[in-house]
């Protein structure tokens, strides 16, 4: 188990700056890992909507150090960003493995019916549910009453069969 508290724990850091007239760039370093304090993409964002004439958002990661799946959440999100705004997301900066993963994230579309919202049944349904539930307990009930009114006539006439010693 690590013993590094969350105000020891290393960090990311994000520095945002113009690199041109409308290209920015976004240098990651330190830490991006779950158990690090990590920048939000608001800073990004701030500067996205700052210099209107930004066409382009690239990387520069030399001083990554380690990094999980924090740092590609945190690069989606910003990928979201650019797709809204139309900026072109420039991914030569990063890491190769990232820019594999980042890839393999953005391959396939989200399929908009993937996602089905729970939808609430209407009264009418749920009434007719509760009602065949109540119908099977209430058979279930009456089963187990037959069942124990019959194993109690024939221990009244002694035909059960039962093993003194349990008694």
């Amino acid at each position: 188990m690590d013993a590094t508290t969350p105000e020891t724990q290393p960090h990311g850091t994000l520095n945002v700056t113009r690199s041109t007239a409308d290209t920015l760039c976004v240098q990651l370093s330190g830490q991006w890992t779950i158990y690090a304090a990590l920048p939000s993409t608001a800073e990004v964002q701030a500067q996205c909507e700052a210099l209107p004439r930004v066409r382009r958002l690239r990387f520069a990661a030399s001083d990554l150090a380690d990094w999980d799946s924090a740092l590609l959440t945190f690069l989606l999100k910003l990928k979201e960003l650019c797709d809204q705004r139309q900026i072109e997301f420039d991914r030569a900066g990063l890491p190769h493995g990232v820019q594999r993963l980042l890839a393999l994230a953005t391959a396939v579309p989200e399929h908009h019916e993937a996602r089905r919202e729970a939808t609430r049944a209407s009264l009418l349904v749920r009434l007719g549910q509760s009602l065949l539930d109540m119908a099977e307990a209430t058979g279930a009930l009456l089963t187990f009453l037959g069942q124990v009114a019959l194993a109690f006539g024939q221990f009244i006439r002694g035909r059960a069969r039962l093993r003194a010693l349990d008694l």
